[in-house]
């Protein structure tokens, strides 16, 4: 099986709006709990 550039741009591309469509209603959530967008910064998936 072949793998062309457009086949990956294209994956990228989906990757990347499937990200943006969950970012924003990331963002959304946290604005409906009243979390203010220097809280989000700060927040970390990983604890360090």
């Amino acid at each position: 099986m072949t793998v062309s550039l457009h086949t990956f741009v294209d994956l990228y591309s989906k990757a990347l709006t499937t990200l943006d469509n969950i970012l924003t209603k990331g963002a959304a959530f946290a604005a409906s709990k009243g979390v203010s967008e220097a809280d989000m910064l700060n927040w970390r998936l990983v604890a360090t």
